[in-house]
């Protein structure tokens, strides 16, 4: 039989087609979940195997996610979720695993559990666990004992640890390592800061070897780190919309000099948790050290500028980078609005008013008007106009002390495109003594005038009385009166 060379290649595909359907249904039961990404968008904590869910300690649990990105700005674990009986509620990492936290905090829910409560445990001979951008916090340990407390943030047992741009904060150990216990040289710590972290033995905030600490803030002494520092200072970043408007972005801060720090990313979108923290958000920079804050406009937005307290770089500015040296707690907020929509400075209407009152009358409220875009912010002093030594309140009215002597006041308004200055408002106490009370009055007597006789006449007085037969009036004591007696014709 002649068979067409057209007809064997579709005998041969046909054929091919048919293997290819009976693997695939032969190898089904079989297939390779291949690793993955996966993300955490389940801030709560749940217990449990497989890794079916969304939240952290699923996540781990599930073999196929790495990396791991955490994409909700907080994770809260409970002491009832529980591993094992050496484990109690730790997050155990056994595997080969890189967790990117995009600055997110995982903490506990309470720091006076009486189990084993730290965030982390790395325990796995051979493996690599990558920790980038998380705070970890509020771990504590201090009721497990003498081995098992080690390590009331993260306990490191076996395999490779790296930590890199992390926030280990106010966890709690009876024993050595209130941030971390490293059991060996395979830890590595780049870039992270350490504040606030306590223990009973010995390293409130790292104790046992570590292979690097470059560029690390300490703010405690350690058994893990040669130097200490001062303790970090906060920043706080706000992003806002004008009122309405509803302008986004997001602000990026990042150590200059003097680090570390780790970078913070805020962001007033809603759309999406992977360009930042959502606003107010806040990190911790090293004492003294400069940070750059950078504001990035969403598209159909358009950034305006800075606002924040007085004599602070990020008051009334519109810089951008800009940059803050944490000297103190500071807190900047980046203003957007809505691409098109007009920005104007402040002004006043109308001014605080001066008024007097008397000594012991009730406090006095004092008022501003004003108007500008984005909606003004009030910052009251005590003082003259341009004196802002003593700030007193905030808000377009200020409602005064008691007050026994005369003081000024006057309100800074303000915004991301300027300030302007109220008149100054004076309070005048009045001091004076009250005037005295009025003299009583004089003591009255009465005058009562009597006709007798036969004759007929009449009486008067200098003072108005005219009498018939019978009249009567009343005088002041020691007051003279002048009578007068007048006969009619015939009478004498």
């Amino acid at each position: 039989m002649c068979v067409s060379h057209h007809s064997l290649q579709t005998y041969l595909r046909r054929k091919m087609l048919f293997l290819i359907f009976f693997l695939s249904v032969l190898l089904l039961p079989f297939q390779v979940t291949w690793a993955t990404g996966c993300d955490v968008t389940d801030g709560g904590d749940t217990g449990g195997s497989g890794g079916s869910g969304a939240t952290l300690r699923e996540r781990v649990a599930n073999t196929a996610c790495d990396p791991i990105n955490i994409k909700v700005p907080l994770v809260t674990l409970i002491s009832s979720v529980s591993d094992t009986a050496f484990l109690n509620s730790a997050i155990p990492i056994t595997r080969d695993l890189t967790i990117n936290g995009n600055y997110a905090t995982v903490k506990w829910a309470g720091t006076t559990n009486s189990t084993t409560t730290r965030v982390f445990l790395v325990n796995a001979t051979g493996i690599t666990v990558n920790l980038n951008n998380i705070t970890i916090k509020d771990g504590n340990t201090t009721n497990s004992g003498s081995t098992n407390g080690n390590g009331g943030g993260i306990r490191h047992q076996a395999g490779t640890l790296k930590l890199q741009n992390c926030i280990i904060t106010g966890n709690k150990t009876g024993n050595q390592g209130g941030g971390i216990k490293a059991a060996a040289s395979t830890v590595l710590i780049n870039s992270c800061t350490f504040y606030n972290n306590t223990a009973s033995t010995a390293g409130p905030d790292c104790h046992g070897t570590v292979a690097t600490t470059s560029a690390n803030n300490i703010a405690e002494n350690s058994a893990c780190f040669v130097t200490t520092s001062p303790a970090p200072v906060p920043l706080t970043v706000n992003v806002s919309g004008t009122s309405g408007s509803g302008g986004t972005g997001k602000v990026t801060a990042a150590p200059v000099t003097g680090g570390p720090g780790a970078t913070l990313v805020c962001t007033n979108s809603t759309t999406t948790y992977t360009s930042g923290s959502t606003a107010p958000c806040n990190s911790v920079f090293k004492s003294d050290g400069n940070v750059t804050l950078t504001a990035t406009e969403d598209s159909g937005s358009v950034f305006t500028g800075w606002s924040g307290a007085v004599g602070t770089e990020c008051e009334n500015t519109t810089t951008n980078p800009l940059t803050v040296t944490m000297n103190v707690a500071k807190t900047c907020t980046a203003t957007f609005n809505i691409s098109g929509v007009n920005n104007v400075a402040p002004s006043i209407g109308t001014q605080p008013l001066s008024t007097t009152i008397k000594s012991g009358d009730p406090p006095v409220t004092l008022s501003v008007v004003a108007s500008g875009t984005p909606t003004p912010n009030y910052q009251w002093y005590e003082g003259t106009s341009g004196t802002t030594t003593t700030p007193v309140g905030t808000g377009s009215s200020f409602t005064t002390p008691a007050l026994s002597s005369s003081t000024s006041y006057w309100v800074r308004v303000s915004n991301s495109q300027g300030y302007l200055d109220s008149s100054t408002a004076t309070v005048t106490v009045d001091t004076a003594p009250p005037p005295p009370p009025p003299p009583p009055p004089p003591a009255m007597f009465g005058l009562g005038l009597k006709k007798d006789g036969t004759g007929t006449g009449k009486v008067f007085s200098d003072t108005g009385m005219e009498c018939g037969s019978y009249c009567t009036d009343e005088f002041e004591s020691s007051k003279t009166v002048n009578l007068s007696a007048i006969p009619d014709l015939g009478s004498v």
